[in-house]
């Protein structure tokens, strides 16, 4: 694995967990 694909995994993850997050926030309220 070379730094950008762990950069582009990493990023990933981050953006689906953000939007995860957000969609479980959103139908909480």
């Amino acid at each position: 694995m070379t730094a950008v694909t762990i950069i582009a995994g990493v990023l990933a993850l981050g953006v689906m967990g953000y939007l995860f997050y957000m969609l479980f926030k959103g139908d909480k309220t």
